[in-house]
């Protein structure tokens, strides 16, 4: 289950911004310690650029006249509706993001990429995991990834597209309004002298832009583009747009709309080949990081003569160890979360989930989360892993980038050595201090293992009454619980799981199906 984002009380406020500056430093040092760099956005970057958030986009005369919020516009069933109005908005959302140039946090980051990240031997390792890159490439490799809710295609402009994923798509990207059309399953008739091999999705030629008027905030059907298709642009592109103020599928010429998740979207094509790269990546750090825990217990058993018995004794081991042989140490990565905000907390809550899973598998992540108004870890739990900082994202990345640039150049030594340590905030949201966190958190760890614990031993029973029932059990569980044999399961007999009539009420710590925003 997510937290809700809660802004710091004022108490907290006032130590966040009386340790700006050595938190800027310390987020300086988990970068230039750093294995990974992971950059997560949200419209907060986007906004440094000039660009709307979701509070003020659809903060214009026009639409407060038709009483119509931004969950209205951003909304496929408005194409139908009124094809005038969703061309206008998501014309002018075009238009800007075209217009309105990139900020210059893009070229620090990537700076940081490339003087940092790039070419390295964790970079290669990763790479010899996922398998994204083409390792001829004039950039080659990098432990580096970027991950954005933003639709602009920004990030586009600054990293390679194969470490980059838009988990909202963008507005370059269009595909076909229809569902089936657009994924690829439509059968029958299709546009004369068109192929039927047409991808799912086309990019939007360079140098066209939408007409739009200013006043109505309207896009005509019947008006031209306020710029024309240039005649080098694709032969999709071509199709769609080409002397057209609606642009339309090239495949069967119905509507066609941007590839962005809209609410209540069930049309949408996300692209598939950035997100399976994504989900490599990340499955790439956490082999990485279990083939150095493997050398580490296989070095450890040679030098102590002694045997591990399982994976939870190793990661005890592992965590607890002071130190480690080279390529042994923990996978360090650095998460830079800008602008990610409390509207849509998909980002935060990949930044969190992200802190747990390669905690859990024994690496070392340091998540930097930048927000003027929502700096915190929404899990307090989480917090002792967090630098919060309460700024904007530009402002921020630049004193982070002036204090790395001091850090660098006193030489690896000094680098190795510098603290990267989040600073503990004194007191929390609810006003307790440093050692009352602590005995809260340990009490909170305490009742959660109490709480699996009980609810397995729960479950036990039930099975056990279902086995004694039915005369057969059809779900195995593995479960480390101290002995008690009144409740042994005995190996399954077939698939069917048995009627379940009573289960207990109560659900496990773990698992079950999450809404990430």
């Amino acid at each position: 289950m997510w937290a809700s984002p809660a802004a710091p009380s004022e108490a907290q406020t006032e130590l966040l911004k009386a340790s700006a500056t050595e938190s800027h430093k310390r987020a300086a040092a988990v970068v230039a310690q750093a294995d990974v760099l992971l950059l997560l956005t949200g419209a907060g970057w986007s906004a440094d650029s000039g660009l709307a958030v979701y509070r003020d986009v659809a903060d214009v005369d026009a639409y407060r006249e038709r009483c119509i919020d931004y969950a209205g516009l951003c909304n496929p069933s408005l194409l139908d509706d009124d094809p005038d109005l969703f061309v206008g908005f998501w014309g002018r959302c075009f238009n800007d993001y075209r217009d309105t140039p990139p900020h210059e946090g893009y070229s620090i980051i990537r700076r940081w990429r490339d003087e940092r990240f790039a070419g390295t031997e964790t970079a290669r390792r990763l790479a010899s995991h996922h398998g994204n890159y083409d390792l001829d490439q004039e950039s080659g490799p990098a432990s580096f990834f970027s991950y954005t809710s933003n639709v602009d295609a920004h990030h586009l402009r600054f990293f390679p597209t194969d470490e980059v994923r838009e988990c909202h798509g963008n507005s370059e990207t269009w595909q076909c309004s229809e569902y089936e059309c657009a994924h690829g399953r439509k059968r029958g008739a299709y546009r004369s002298g068109t192929s039927t091999n047409v991808s799912g999705c086309w990019e939007a030629p360079a140098g066209y832009r939408f007409r739009v008027d200013e006043t109505t905030q309207l896009a005509p059907a019947a008006g031209l583009p306020q710029c024309d298709v240039e005649a080098t642009c694709s032969t999709l592109g071509e199709q769609s747009f080409r002397e057209k103020n609606h642009p339309i599928c090239p495949r069967c010429g119905k509507a066609a709309r941007p590839a962005i998740l809209m609410f209540g979207d069930w049309a949408w094509r996300d692209d598939d080949e950035q997100a399976k790269r994504w989900e490599r990546w990340l499955a790439s750090l956490h082999r990485e990081q279990d083939a150095r825990v493997a050398a580490w217990a296989t070095n450890h058993a040679t030098a102590h003569a002694t045997t591990i018995k399982d994976a939870e004794e190793c990661l005890t081991a592992y965590a607890s160890a002071t130190g480690y042989p080279e390529g042994t140490a923990p996978l360090r990565v650095a998460i830079v979360e800008v602008g990610a905000g409390g509207n849509v907390t998909t980002v935060r809550n990949l930044a969190e989930e992200l802190l747990r899973t390669l905690a859990g598998c024994g690496a070392d992540p340091t998540l930097i989360r930048i927000n003027p108004e929502l700096p915190l870890a929404d899990l307090p739990r989480n917090q002792l892993a967090t630098i919060s900082i309460m700024s904007k994202g530009l402002e921020a990345v630049r004193q982070i980038d002036e204090a790395l640039r001091a850090l660098c150049g006193q030489g690896e030594a000094v680098v190795r050595v510098a603290n990267a340590r989040p600073i503990p905030l004194a007191i929390d949201r609810k006003g307790r201090s440093l050692a009352e966190q602590a005995v809260m958190h340990g009490v909170e760890e305490e009742i959660a293992r109490h709480d699996e614990t009980k609810w397995r031993r729960r479950l036990l029973a039930h099975l056990a009454e279902a086995k004694a029932a039915s005369g057969h059990i059809g779900l195995r569980l593995e479960l480390e619980l101290e002995p008690e044999p009144e409740l042994e399961l005995q190996p399954t007999v077939d698939n069917e799981i048995p009627h379940a009539p009573n289960i207990p009420e109560g659900n496990p710590p773990v698992g079950g199906d999450v809404d990430k925003g």
